[in-house]
């Protein structure tokens, strides 16, 4: 159903993404982007699964922007469904069992722990979000909203499209540096991958803090992802999802 994220391994948490089939059946998880016939059975198929309830779910309106919002079960920032977040691309909070989440076909889902001040945070990073520092952007906050020490935390990157895939035209240049776009046969692809990488480090991220196992290319692996690039708008969506497991609090 979902590949645990690495930094799963790393504390008290339940965190990973979603793949595109589950049972041999379609796992959208997007109630607007390709096939949602299912999506909202597959969502509760998905919680069930977590031993969490739906109603602890935290859905943001992607925007592809910088936007972080600090969640608590209090928020009172929700739409109409009393589920959907106002637009930002990044989620963060220090309580258990509120439920994380960001869709992606293409763009990374990045995981932040800080297991000293006992606060989470998961990314939507698409290149314009990427462009606008949303990485760094979330690392400061946390340290301004958690007083999160950045050598504290652990950064795991999720499955994304890669630099073999990842076709841009030349205006990216006006965006990223070339230590990220590189030309290859007169054509130029963006590392995305390790612009955020970068990021973090640029944020003071600990070098070996920094995971990227679970960072396979979504374009490579179309019978485990949806890759918007390979398969146009009519792709799904996998959700990746982050949080404190309960209990975490007892000391």
């Amino acid at each position: 159903m979902y590949q645990h994220n690495v930094i799963e391994s790393m504390g008290p948490l339940v965190g990973g993404t979603t793949y595109r089939n589950y049972n041999g059946l379609d796992f959208n998880l997007s109630l607007r982007a390709g096939d949602t016939s299912q999506s909202r059975s597959n969502r509760k198929d998905l919680f069930h699964n977590l031993s969490l309830p739906l109603e602890n779910g935290v859905f943001p309106q992607q925007v592809h922007g910088n936007e972080v919002l600090q969640i608590t079960s209090t928020r009172k920032d929700l739409e109409e469904d009393s589920s959907t977040v106002s637009k930002c691309d990044g989620l963060m909070t220090s309580e258990g069992e509120l439920v994380l989440s960001i869709q992606t076909a293409d763009c990374y889902p990045i995981f932040i722990y800080d297991p000293i001040q006992k606060a989470i945070a998961l990314i939507h990073a698409g290149w314009r979000g990427t462009a606008q520092k949303i990485t760094v952007k979330t690392i400061e906050l946390l340290s301004h909203t958690y007083q999160s020490n950045p050598e504290d935390l652990i950064v795991s990157i999720g499955p994304g499209i890669q630099s073999c895939c990842y076709e841009v035209s030349i205006e990216f240049m006006d965006h990223f540096s070339a230590q990220v776009l590189k030309e290859r046969n007169g054509q130029f692809y963006l590392d995305l991958l390790k612009e955020n990488v970068l990021q973090a480090q640029s944020a003071s991220v600990l070098e070996d803090n920094i995971l990227t196992e679970s960072s396979l290319c979504t374009a490579c692996h179309v019978d485990q992802f949806y890759s918007y690039r390979k398969e146009g708008p009519l792709s799904g969506r996998m959700m990746s999802f982050l949080s404190l497991k309960s209990g975490y609090y007892s000391d």
